[in-house]
């Protein structure tokens, strides 16, 4: 099996794979990962630009097999049932070993798609078949890449990661919070961590394969992680820089921030998401106030500058007052020492 990726193109390029520079429509499966709703159109639009008939029912006699996978079809596929032949519903590598095998059992994969319904976390839209969501059961036996690409790009250029030149590593999967505006919450659990021992055998190797300074961890739950004080710890003391993305305000340890601080980050960011203690209850999202504002103190004094928080508005049951808690909140932190400007809000509406 040859595997190649594709990315919509940014500057109006063609449409060609990362890897040998071939088009869409030469591959005999087309698989996509759908991260976001808006990605739907851009999919529709990847499948007219390679001349790929949209509809499943037109690709029958000649055409690619096209599965779709993701957080996105793991909530809801229905909406693209009529483009797709199958969909994953949960984790890929459960999955794929099997699904691949039963690809090439078939000359044309498309006239035999019923065969499809009878594996584990496949959903068949042509059959309509019930399906078990599949998950890795433990993360320390799932593949983890280790020679990641690192785009040749100045660090003004659109195609340089957000994180920058990094080695990514996935640290925990899935989150047990049970938040209810975010999917992840709802699809991912039960939260699995990989072993520190592990983790460090990913890092070594990784970075043996991949030329960079830089250790981003990945994770939904990442603050929730068992060992994130001893990992920061053997990232820092390697001599790499870390980065880690928003962390509960629990998690905020003298030792942890020290870490970061080793590890060159110098913003952090928080999510206390509703805009108010009050919204916070009524999204499940417990996060106090004052523990906010005690973890923005601990992570002054050892040394973080900026401070970035996100917020959400446009929840059921908002009212002005709760939006005036933005401003009361940040205007709090801020006077602990940080001055205005180098407290940074993202406030975003919720998309349901």
């Amino acid at each position: 099996v040859l595997c190649e990726r594709f990315f919509i193109p940014t500057l109006g390029e063609p449409l060609r794979s990362l890897e040998s520079n071939q088009p869409l429509e030469k591959f005999d499966v087309i698989a996509f990962t759908l991260q976001y709703e808006e990605d739907y159109v851009n999919v529709i639009r990847m499948l007219l630009e390679s001349n790929i008939p949209l509809r499943r029912d037109e690709r029958i006699l000649k055409g690619p097999l096209l599965i779709a996978g993701g957080p996105c079809v793991i909530g809801n596929p229905e909406p693209l049932a009529d483009y797709f032949d199958l969909f994953i519903i949960g984790e890929a590598e459960a999955v794929l070993d099997p699904l691949i095998n039963r690809i090439k059992s078939f000359k044309n994969p498309l006239r035999h798609i019923e065969e499809f319904a009878d594996l584990e976390g496949v959903y068949v839209p042509k059959v309509s078949n019930p399906v078990k969501r599949v998950l890795v059961q433990n993360l320390d036996d799932a593949f983890h890449p280790l020679a990641q690409q690192i785009p040749l790009v100045n660090p003004q250029s659109p195609y340089m990661p957000i994180f920058g030149k990094t080695f990514n590593v996935e640290v925990i999967r899935g989150c047990s919070r049970g938040c209810f505006f975010c999917l992840i919450g709802h699809i991912g659990q039960p939260k699995r961590e990989r072993s520190l021992a592990k983790l460090e055998k990913i890092i070594d190797e990784g970075l043996h394969y991949t030329p960079v300074k830089k250790v981003s961890l990945i994770g939904a739950d990442l603050s929730g992680y068992s060992e994130l004080e001893s990992l920061c710890e053997l990232i820092a003391y390697r001599g790499l820089e870390l980065s880690i993305p928003s962390i509960r305000p629990e998690a905020v340890t003298e030792h942890l921030v020290k870490m970061l601080i080793k590890g060159k980050q110098r913003t952090v960011s928080m999510a206390p998401d509703g805009s108010s203690p009050r919204m916070r209850r009524i999204i499940n999202k417990r996060m106090d106030n004052d523990v906010m504002v005690e973890a923005a103190k601990t992570l002054l004094e050892y040394g973080v500058k900026r401070l970035k928080l996100y917020y959400m508005i446009g929840l059921p049951g908002e009212t002005v007052e709760d939006i005036k808690s933005v401003a009361e909140l940040s205007k709090r932190i801020a006077d602990l020492g940080y001055g205005s400007r180098a407290i940074h809000l993202s406030i975003n509406p919720l998309i349901p």
